[in-house]
């Protein structure tokens, strides 16, 4: 073990506790209690989120290895730096708290169907490959089901290699790749047969599509159960509830409103009804079917994409539930004029008046340094 990296490790451990225990961060504790109480704030909550392949860059490391690799030093020192560098540079509403992951890119490297993953490092995309390619190997799928000796067994040795670094400087929380795989029902679908073979099959045989989606969200319902029965309490809830439906694929442009009624809706519903509180995630246009998304039960949070109409938002959503306004994370956002970027915000807030809102410019993946802080400052001076 190298003994002069481990403590500087250490040492960035320890800047990291020194941050999270200043009072910037309890400030923000209370002010995002309030927030999610539903007490009434003073001003609307800004975050900035970088994409791992951006932060790679910035921050000198190799963005494959942080997403294939293994090496416990190396995910280590990528999360305390990045911390750091948020602290330091970025005056957002994001609480840094002292604790890593030992999975901190988010990308998934294993799929719960067995299917093959390919990744673009350069552009930091990924995609998996169907699973099924005929309707007839259908049967085929491999179901997951929780195994609690194998979770048990992961989750200790990968622990174990984080702990004898740091020790019990910082906590580590496990993330397990056969987990961070799972996706909302229709992002699932189209992971197992394909996106194409999908939506020609959508007309051509709607009782297979059922079929399919019943299937893979029955399999993430009873995983999901089976986890349950063993977990505890506070473990189960950490993964489950803060994420809940991830539906890229949901998405106005490439589904119709009437087929997502049909072939989608009552399958969100049927994974939402397993969550405490349900967090509904597409970057894709959800405008025309806002008004059924609404009805899931448990949900607290709507991302409200660019392409999603934030007006409609606030008419066909529940009063209680966030909306999540994300900002498209593009050169035009960060080099518009001063003026241009001052109204785009000001409207934000005006149609959204009297709502839970959070600004969100997240999986910034491109744009100077200075000017993204430039366009950060004329936000936060507007809410």
């Amino acid at each position: 073990m190298d003994t002069e990296r481990i403590k500087k490790i250490k040492d960035m451990a320890e800047e990291v506790r020194r941050i999270c225990s200043g009072g910037r961060y309890r400030d923000l504790s209370v002010f995002w209690e309030r927030f999610h109480n539903q007490e009434q704030v003073k001003r609307v909550p800004v975050i900035i989120e970088f994409d791992p392949l951006w932060l790679a860059g910035h921050l000198g490391f190799d963005y494959k290895e942080l997403v294939m690799g293994n090496s416990p030093e190396t995910l280590i020192e990528f999360q305390l730096k990045q911390k750091i560098f948020h602290h330091r540079y970025i005056p957002d509403d994001t609480i840094i708290k002292p604790e890593i992951s030992t999975r901190p890119t988010g990308i998934p490297i294993t799929d719960p169907f067995g299917g093959r993953y390919e990744y673009h490092f350069n552009t930091g995309g990924w995609h998996v490959l169907p699973v099924v390619s005929e309707r007839s190997d259908l049967g085929k799928i491999p179901l997951p089901h929780f195994n609690s000796d194998g979770y048990s067994l992961r989750k200790k040795e990968t622990l174990n290699r984080f702990n004898d670094i740091l020790e019990g400087e910082i906590m580590v929380n496990y993330v397990d790749p056969v987990e961070e795989g799972w996706f909302g029902p229709l992002s699932s679908a189209m992971g197992v047969y394909g996106m194409h073979n999908f939506l020609t099959d959508l007309k051509d045989e709607p009782k297979f599509i059922q079929e399919l989606m019943q299937k893979v969200t029955m399999a993430k319902v009873e995983y999901m159960k089976e986890r349950n029965k063993i977990m505890a309490e506070e473990e189960r809830n950490v993964f489950w509830m803060d994420y809940g439906l991830g539906e890229d694929e949901v998405d106005c442009n490439l589904i119709s409103p009437r087929d997502y009624e049909e072939f989608v809706f009552p399958y969100d519903r049927m994974e939402a009804e397993t969550y405490l509180r349900c967090y509904y995630h597409s970057c894709g246009n959800l405008t025309p079917v806002l008004g059924l998304i609404g009805t899931l039960p448990n949900l607290y949070k709507v991302e409200i994409s660019p392409w999603t109409d934030l007006k409609t938002a606030v008419q066909k959503l529940p009063a209680h539930v966030i909306l999540e306004k994300t900002i498209l994370p593009n050169r035009d956002t960060f080099e518009a004029s001063p003026a241009d970027i001052k109204k785009s915000v000001t409207d934000i807030i005006s149609i959204a008046y009297g709502r839970l809102l959070e600004i969100k410019c997240d999986a910034i993946m491109d744009g100077n340094l200075d000017r993204i802080l430039k366009w950060l400052d004329i936000v936060r001076q507007c809410c």
